[in-house]
């Protein structure tokens, strides 16, 4: 018996002795663990700012990137960068990311990314916060970008999400 009816007729008696049904559809819903990646292997590059550990994960009908970043701060959904490929440009990041972007006000920016909002404030003991939003646009999903850091060091540069850029990977997505 050749390859394919072997294969074929394994998955017939398998379907005979547990009742499943074949149908014509694909369905994949399956999600998997997160996965260690390199800064590389990101949709938008991350530069001038330092980096801790880059993850990704597939979902049904989107796939997750986000980023870790040096925390000087120590408090949860401070200190990433979550990048969310999709099938319709996202608001707010997944409330697994512990972070939301306030609903209005924000200046609206450019870099080579395109145009975004972000939002600046201080906190009362003196900790220096940014967020922002990108939605991108590419044929038919979208690419959105969120970013949330804070620093207490006075040296440290925040403006750096002006200094992010799309990777060779982006034009694939």
């Amino acid at each position: 018996m050749s390859k394919n009816r072997s294969n074929t007729f394994i998955i017939f008696t398998a379907c005979i002795i547990s009742g499943c049904q074949l149908t014509s559809e694909d369905v994949i819903s399956r999600v998997y663990d997160p996965t260690i990646i390199e800064h590389y292997q990101l949709p938008v590059l991350l530069s001038e700012v330092d980096t801790v550990q880059s993850f990704r994960q597939r979902k049904a009908k989107e796939t997750w990137y986000w980023t870790l970043l040096k925390n000087d701060s120590y408090l949860e959904g401070e200190n990433l960068v979550v990048q969310i490929i999709s099938q319709s440009p996202l608001k707010q990041p997944p409330s697994r990311f512990d972070f939301t972007l306030p609903g209005d006000g924000g200046v609206m920016e450019y870099n080579a990314l395109g145009p975004y909002q972000s939002w600046f404030y201080e906190t009362a003991d003196g900790t220096r916060c940014t967020q922002s939003r990108h939605n991108i646009r590419n044929r038919e999903t979208w690419l959105s970008v969120f970013t949330h850091f804070c620093t207490s060091n006075n040296e440290q540069e925040i403006t750096w999400v002006k200094a992010l850029t799309p990777s060779i990977l982006l034009e694939g997505y």
